[in-house]
């Protein structure tokens, strides 16, 4: 196989008669790579898909540009060219024409040198889809690997909820190594190793990602799962989907029908 320079480190030793030993830390990534991914979404599911918004965040936290293409057959291509190596945070949003936040997606990915990593991910819009991943198309070194746990495929909307991740059994490293993100919908949404979503979800499809890595570079890893909420009612029958506090900030939709009540509360229902 051919070889790829993946580090570079350096030391000073002093010659001495007799026997003389150095150590070497390996600590600089160098050399350069490509990126090339491929967003799609479902136009059934997302009829009124307009645009997608990208960012990409290095492991030191500089932010890189990236340019998607046109949205042509329900995709946008990202293509960036002449990338260094190490680990970095992708984001992407599935935007409409008034630029709310239709579906989203996170993903960890590496560069290395001399290689092109590349892949294609397709929006969720149910629990079963969000398929995809980005692949490098060498293995020089792992990413950090977690499991995301408590959430189901079938959630409870509004009602609060905590995940947490866990290391697989053949991990060499412990949770306190870890700095972890979280992503609801490819937004950030907290840190740490357990998060806790106190008005749980809306109503719909939605998905989790979880982005891990440890103070070494390019160790930078990713999981996700998608999941869908709903009201925990017989189809038809009204529901409580949540409680407004005083100067907090709602949205009406089409179909809702709003009456006093006796004690001067405001009724507020719909078909939504």
């Amino acid at each position: 196989q051919d070889k790829v320079d993946l580090c570079y480190g350096e030391t000073t030793v002093y010659l001495t008669a007799g026997k003389n030993s150095a150590r070497v830390s390996v600590d600089q990534l160098i050399g350069k790579g490509s990126l090339t991914i491929n967003l799609k979404w479902d136009a059934t599911a997302f009829p009124k898909a307009k645009s997608v918004l990208v960012k990409l965040t290095a492991q030191d936290g500089t932010e890189i540009s990236l340019l998607p293409s046109e949205p042509s057959n329900n995709s946008v291509v990202i293509v960036k060219d002449n990338m260094d190596t190490g680990s970095y945070k992708f984001t992407a949003k599935l935007l409409d024409t008034e630029g709310n936040t239709l579906s989203g997606i996170a993903e960890a990915i590496r560069i290395s040198n001399g290689e092109k990593t590349e892949g294609e991910i397709t929006f969720p819009y149910s629990a079963a889809s969000g398929s995809g991943e980005i692949e490098i198309s060498n293995n020089t070194s792992l990413p950090v690997e977690v499991e995301i746990n408590g959430l189901e495929s079938l959630m409870e909307a509004n009602k609060a909820f905590t995940l947490n991740i866990m290391l697989p059994k053949s991990s060499p490293l412990t949770i306190n190594d870890l700095e972890t993100i979280w992503f609801l919908n490819g937004e950030e949404v907290g840190r740490g190793s357990e998060i806790t979503f106190e008005k749980g979800v809306e109503k719909g499809v939605h998905r989790i990602d979880v982005i891990t890595e440890t103070k070494d570079k390019g160790s930078m890893g990713s999981n996700s799962i998608s999941f869908q909420a709903a009201s925990n009612t017989n189809h038809g029958d009204p529901y409580q989907k949540y409680t407004l506090n005083d100067g907090s900030e709602w949205k009406l939709g089409s179909g809702v029908v709003m009456h006093f009540l006796a004690d001067n509360r405001l009724l507020t229902a719909g078909n939504q």
